[in-house]
This record gives structure tokens, sequence and C-alpha cells, in this order.
């Protein structure tokens, strides 16, 4: 990805413990997984994982599905539009990695998923906190 990665400036989560890449394009983007601070989504030790996408949520994360959109939860995050959907109601095209919540959104021309084992509304705190 051009520029620098957008983190998190929670100090209970700290750095990423393992940065990935995407896949084998720039387009692909980065996955970063956290290990601390927050509960463990299943028995992985994974606590969070973000994921950055150069562009728009849709095309990155909800598979040119249009129906998807209206099965997620619409929520602001920093004044903006995301998306919220639990674990137990995830669209099936959303290609479900772990057992944790998901929440979609844009920043500066990145669309992030973040999947933790959180409510909703601390997710959107911790979204709201990347930089």
């Amino acid at each position: 990805m051009d520029g620098a990665l957008l983190l998190p400036q929670t100090p209970k989560l700290g750095k990423p413990e393992e940065i990935y890449a995407g896949g084998t394009s720039r387009k692909d983007g980065v996955v970063l997984v956290y290990r601390g601070g927050l509960p463990s989504l299943g028995d992985t030790g994974i606590s969070l994982v973000l994921t950055e996408t150069p562009g728009d949520i849709g095309p990155a994360y909800l598979a040119g599905e249009t129906a998807v959109g209206s099965e997620l939860e619409r929520v602001r995050v920093d004044g903006g539009p995301g998306y919220w959907s639990p674990a137990e109601r995830l669209p099936s095209p959303m290609n479900r990695r772990l057992l944790g919540h998901i929440l979609l959104w844009e920043q500066e021309g990145v669309a992030l998923r973040l999947e933790a084992d959180v409510q909703k509304e601390q997710a959107v705190r911790i979204a709201e906190s990347v930089r």
C-alpha cells in the first residue's frame, strides 16, 4: 500500500503483533493482527484483526453484493458512514475469517475492516482512534 499504515491509537492494544500482505498485489492491502488488550477471538489468541485495503468498502469487503449492505447495520465512524455486523448475523459473502463482530468504514482513501469480540460501541471507539 502507498503511505503509512493506519493504526488504532488505543494504549491497551499497543502495536500489531503481526502484519501480513492481503494478497500478491498492492491493491490487496494489509492485515494487522493484535494479540492483547481485548478478549480473544475464540481460542486463537488473536484479539483484533484490522484489514486495510485501498479504495471503497463495497469492492474491498462486500464482494460487489449490493444486497449485503442492507443486511448490515449502518453506523457512524468519526462522522462518516460505516457498517456493523454481529458475528452471528454475518452476511455470507463477507468472507468470515474468525469468530468476531465486524465493523467496516472508509478513511483517507482506505477501506477498513475491524474484527474483534467487542460490542459495537467499543468497536466504533477503536475505529475512531485509527490514525
